[in-house]
């Protein structure tokens, strides 16, 4: 996707890999949206997406039901949950063991 409409799915592929691989994809769809002046254009994003899911985001993509794959608000949703975000470990966790 790119901020001219003409070729705006060219430039983003979604593979699944993870949480932040699905974080950079929806800031990179949003932000060309942005730039296209479709920001608020849930139908528009949904279909110039489509065509950037590859792999076992292809697949994953395939099973939605149509009204998740029409909609950008809902389809940015599930991305989020079906590619989570890698656990965040607090200061806490990284800290060496107390000694007495």
């Amino acid at each position: 996707m790119s901020a001219d409409p003409q070729n705006a799915s060219q430039d983003l592929v979604f593979y699944g890999k993870d949480g932040t691989e699905a974080e950079e994809f929806i800031r990179s769809v949003m932000k060309a949206a942005k730039a296209a002046g479709r920001l608020r254009d849930n139908s528009w994003i949904a279909d110039e997406v489509s065509v950037a899911f590859a792999g076992n985001a292809l697949r994953w993509y395939i099973g939605l039901d149509d009204e998740t794959r029409n909609d950008w608000m809902r389809l940015q949703r599930a991305i989020v949950q079906n590619y989570p975000a890698a656990p965040q470990r607090s200061l806490r966790d990284s800290s060496p063991p107390a000694t007495e």
